[in-house]
């Protein structure tokens, strides 16, 4: 019998995050950015959510970073960097905003930045300013809200790295995460998609294959 998850702990949590980051970091070393990290490109490899490995998938806007930079616009409207909103050249730091916004939802199951439509949200995004709202966060740790805040930085250079990631404490270090149980995100989640898919409908964000 397949068992369902109905909710889970921060800790948990913290162990996707984890998980993303090292491979992140893993393909970052590699030179190379996937540039399109949302949670409908991360898959379990097994229905049982107990015995579940996390793997990122979807590599196709995934390129080898040049030594100048990017400039291609691609990415999902809530997911992608400021930077490429901007048109700026850009790098691996994109994913780590992707990861930070992802980090949001798996926290309280909507994201930072919301808006009616694509040119509001872009312009939230390009604003960077989120906060952790009541009653959604009241549980959560210091720890990981101090993370979110080291990777939903609107400056690539200061935005965190995979590898700073990793050496957070509230990555490294499992006792830091808050037991509560986040038992309103699923709730929250699909409310969240609800909207997301209405916002997407309204506008578009240029996906390409090329560069």
């Amino acid at each position: 019998m397949v068992h369902v998850q109905t909710h889970y702990s921060e800790q948990e949590a913290q162990s996707i995050v984890r998980t993303l980051a090292r491979a992140l970091a893993y393909c970052h070393k590699k030179g190379i950015v996937h540039r399109d990290l949302k949670p409908e490109n991360i898959l379990l490899s097994t229905a049982d959510e107990t015995t579940q490995v996390i793997k990122i998938a979807d590599m196709g806007f995934a390129r080898t970073v040049r030594p100048d930079g990017m400039e291609t616009s691609c990415g999902t409207p809530s997911y992608v960097a400021p930077e490429i909103l901007r048109g700026e050249r850009y790098g691996n730091t994109v994913d780590m905003w992707s990861l930070g916004v992802i980090s949001f939802i798996l926290l309280c199951g909507y994201a930072p930045f919301a808006a009616s439509n694509q040119a509001k949200l872009f312009r939230a995004i390009c604003r960077g300013t989120f906060r952790f709202a009541s009653p959604y966060w009241d549980t959560i740790s210091a720890g990981a809200k101090d993370l979110i805040s080291k990777l939903l930085v609107v400056d690539p250079a200061e935005r965190f790295t995979a590898d700073q990631v990793l050496a957070h404490p509230w990555v490294a270090h499992r006792a830091n995460a808050s037991n509560f149980m986040l038992s309103g995100v699923l709730k929250q989640l699909r409310r969240y998609n609800t909207r997301r898919r209405q916002v997407i409908k309204r506008g578009f964000l240029v996906k390409r294959v090329r560069g």
